[in-house]
């Protein structure tokens, strides 16, 4: 079985977001952050929300570091979705450290 990219895990995260039942989950975006992780970020209404989207990506993800970006607001109503990138130098300036997530590789 071969390494799959992490250009390929960031492609089926997405693809599995943007195909979720859940709508909040469909605005969210999936990018790599150049260092074997995958960055999600967005809007969405719960905290439940939220969770599922860092757990549908974090199986998928195999072993890439996920680093939740993602915001949650209350009433929120999807319209745009900002860069990965953009929300995370607003977190590191806020002084609100992002959430990483590492899965424990499975012995062999």
């Amino acid at each position: 079985m071969s390494e799959r990219t992490t250009q390929e895990i960031q492609s089926h995260a997405q693809a599995a977001l943007s195909g979720s039942p859940i709508y909040d989950l469909r605005t969210l975006r999936v990018e790599s952050d150049h260092e074997n992780g995958l960055l999600i970020s967005g809007t969405v209404a719960s905290f439940y929300h939220k969770q599922l989207a860092q757990e549908l990506v974090r199986a998928i993800a195999a072993d890439a570091i996920v680093v939740n970006l993602i915001y949650v607001a209350d009433g929120y109503k999807p319209e745009s979705v900002e860069s990965p990138h953009d929300r995370l130098k607003k977190a590191r300036a806020a002084g609100d450290p992002p959430v990483r997530i590492q899965r424990t590789p499975t012995p062999k």
